[in-house]
């Protein structure tokens, strides 16, 4: 299935292309469950953007955090499953409009998971995205270009210290 705009055709290429140039970094922590992430390149005529979605105040973690849609796996659910699933129940993004471009390392979370995000291009995104209620407040999109300009691209590691104690003594040992 191809992605739409040539613009959004090269951005799905570029990603498939860095995902598929290694192997995703699996990542196992003692007592972090397993959980995953969509990331969404949406095909829009302006160009191709980002979903995120505004959580909650209601939820038991990420109250109102920003977040790509996605949540815990079930047990012996693949990461690729579980991330359209949850992108489906989250945001009413149907899998079969999403093409999979690829695993990328997973990551822990001060949440006491283990994500493991994936990069999916959307050719024929909804004109809206619908919202879960009790989960998401609303879905939205930023521009790629905008995430890309120079100057916003930022890194930051957590600082043990600040972190819960349980969490920083799972993380220290991976460092």
């Amino acid at each position: 299935r191809r992605v739409g705009s040539i613009f959004a055709v090269r951005a799905a290429a570029r990603f498939r292309g860095a995902l598929l140039s290694r192997a995703a970094g699996p990542l196992e922590i003692g007592g972090f469950p397993p959980a995953a992430v969509l990331v969404p390149i949406l095909n829009r005529p302006g160009g191709p953007t980002l979903l995120f979605t505004l959580r909650t105040e209601d939820v038991p973690h990420h109250k109102g955090e920003i977040s790509f849609p996605g949540g815990g796996r079930a047990a012996g659910e693949p990461a690729e499953a579980a991330a359209l699933r949850e992108a489906l129940e989250e945001v009413g993004l149907e899998p079969a409009r999403a093409e999979v471009l690829g695993a990328m390392d997973d990551l822990p979370s001060v949440w006491r998971y283990v994500v493991t995000p994936i990069a999916a291009a959307i050719a024929d995104p909804p004109a809206r995205f619908g919202a879960q209620p009790g989960e998401v407040v609303e879905p939205f999109e930023v521009p790629l270009a905008a995430l890309l300009a120079p100057g916003v691209r930022r890194a930051e590691w957590f600082e043990p210290s600040r972190l819960p104690p349980d969490v920083a003594r799972a993380l220290l040992p991976i460092r």
